[in-house]
């Protein structure tokens, strides 16, 4: 009953709140092998990550490193730029660090992993997510 009221929109305000996760407290061992509360779990982070996509991915700066040939960007890491350019008689080369201004951060890398969880259970799980 509760996948089927989590599924509409309007409801996802009044029941948000419903059901909490309290991540202080010990784990509760469970023996059996029947999973109820996993499906529940995916549809409610489905349909969070449905609206976190709707209003966009965070955006943020990121650093690089990378070897760049004929420019500098950024600092140049003069320890790396030696062991990596100068040793190996790689002259136009250069070692930098410099910042990116793109949604590859580690917000989006976790929601991203979590999601590659929740694909492969539903596709191990058919009968329960039908």
């Amino acid at each position: 009953m509760l996948l089927k009221v989590t599924s509409v929109r309007e409801s996802n305000v009044e029941v948000k709140d419903l059901v909490q996760i309290d991540w202080d407290v010990e784990q509760i061992p469970i023996d059996q092998k029947d999973d109820r509360l996993t499906p529940f779990l995916i549809v409610r982070f489905l349909q969070t990550l449905k609206s976190i996509v709707r209003k966009g991915l965070k955006k943020n700066y990121y650093k690089v490193q990378e070897n760049l040939n004929n420019r500098i960007k950024g600092k140049i890491l003069v320890g790396q730029h030696i062991k990596q350019n100068i040793y190996k008689n790689r002259f136009t080369a250069t070692y930098c660090k410099y910042q990116v201004f793109g949604e590859d951060h580690i917000e989006n890398r976790f929601l991203k992993k979590v999601l590659r969880f929740v694909i492969s259970y539903v596709e191990n799980h058919k009968v329960l997510l039908s």
